[in-house]
């Protein structure tokens, strides 16, 4: 099937596509490189204030994702695309501009509402416009291409967060709108048809997913395994993700080499874990090919026994290169269990993937809160604000806030 010329500019589809994901994973990654020690450093917030942003982000993702979907199924995915990226960029700006606790909260949930309008709407239209098969060799060249986006987005972060903490986030979501807006000139669409309404995005379609699943699950026991054991250490690992920079400030000191900043050094983590991920996903891919339930289900146990020991080294490692080792390892593990898991259930693996996203999102959401009060009250016992074997005591404290991504109690064998 011949590629659809654009009408917008001369621009192809494939062009406007990869160009796309190319600068939005650039603009994501210099917001997001800055935006958790902007949080902390320059708003104050404490660990539960940071999970609350996430948890705001989710919720918002979660309530907003079926009425939004309308939108793509219905009436346009250009339309639907370009008012998401510009709801997220004026939510960075917002964010950026002030750095209180309420407008940032009301700013994540902006963000959550804008990118369930990009949600599954970016790969739908490319599909609309040059078809399934000739997509999928645009969503691997588009991967590459965003791979190199989000490094020298970290990069460019890191420097305008030099300057100024907030300048990256301001600066970035001015960026995103403007690329909003561009897409309103480049972007063509001469293939959209509306969904017809038995395939669009409803709670109805959610529970064929969630029933289609587990038939799925049933006919392969093994699969249920995979699945419990990934949504316990899937959930273990959010306090990470909210609070690994809080653990790097509070537990050590950063290396004195040459005129390093912390900024810098949490640049520099940021873009090795990403090249560690991308290695990994790419020797996993070149090694794996056998794909049977037990070859899979083998891969994933060690994945996720491999990525719980790097977690707990993470919240436990008094040393800063081990810590900063342990994180990459977490980063990288993660990257591959999810596409390894995506191999599994042939043709009904997309329900799968998507039971399993459910399973690691709700228990997240569900524990979040908790994991943040723990957080703040082990900090409060734990760390000494004078430097008086802050060491151990912010080592051991954030030990504890990491290890609360647990049951909710398990914090308390640390008193």
């Amino acid at each position: 099937m011949p590629e659809k010329k654009a009408d917008c500019m001369g621009f192809t589809p494939l062009i406007v596509y990869v160009f796309f994901k190319g600068v939005s994973a650039f603009l994501l990654a210099m917001i997001f490189t800055v935006a958790p020690l902007y949080r902390i450093n320059e708003v104050g917030m404490n660990p539960f204030q940071l999970m609350l942003v996430g948890m705001v982000l989710e919720a918002a993702a979660f309530l907003f994702e079926i009425p939004t979907g309308i939108v793509a199924d219905t009436y346009s995915r250009k339309l639907s695309i370009i008012i998401g990226v510009c709801l997220m960029g004026l939510a960075s700006v917002l964010e950026g501009l002030v750095p209180v606790l309420g407008p940032i909260l009301v700013a994540w949930a902006i963000w959550g509402l804008g990118f369930t309008f990009t949600s599954g709407a970016t790969d739908a239209w490319m599909v609309d416009e040059i078809g399934e098969e000739r997509s999928r060799q645009a969503f691997v060249r588009a991967a590459q291409i965003a791979q190199i986006g989000t490094l020298v987005g970290i990069v460019v972060g890191m420097s305008l967060g030099s300057i100024q903490l907030n300048l990256p986030i301001w600066v970035g979501g001015l960026l995103m709108v403007a690329l909003g807006l561009m897409l309103i000139v480049i972007m063509p669409e001469t293939g959209f048809h509306p969904t017809p309404r038995a395939e669009r995005s409803s709670w109805a379609q959610m529970r064929h997913t969630f029933v289609a699943g587990t038939k799925v699950i049933r006919t392969r026991p093994i699969l249920m395994t995979i699945l419990t054991v990934g949504t316990i250490v899937g959930a273990s690992g959010e306090g990470l993700d909210r609070l690994w920079q809080y653990h790097f400030e509070t537990s050590f000191r950063f290396p004195t080499v040459s005129e390093l900043t912390p900024i810098m050094w949490f640049g520099m983590i940021s873009a090795m874990a990403t090249l560690l991920s991308i290695g990994a996903a790419e020797l996993l891919n070149r090694h794996m090919t056998e794909i049977t339930d037990r070859s899979v289900a083998r891969t994933l146990l060690l994945i996720d026994g491999m990525r719980l020991v790097s977690i707990l080294a993470f919240a436990l490692a008094g040393n800063f290169l081990l810590t900063v080792v342990a994180f990459c390892a977490t980063s990288a593990l993660r990257t591959i269990n999810g596409s390894t898991l995506c191999n599994v259930a042939e043709s009904q693996h997309p329900f799968v993937c998507s039971l399993h996203r459910t399973l690691n999102e709700w228990p997240d959401r569900l524990a979040r809160p908790n994991r943040g009060w723990a957080s703040v009250w082990c900090h409060r016992q734990c760390f000494d604000p004078f430097g008086n074997g802050g060491g151990w005591a912010g080592g051991w404290s954030s030990a504890s806030t990491l290890l609360a991504c647990g049951p909710d109690n398990q914090h308390r064998r640390d008193r």
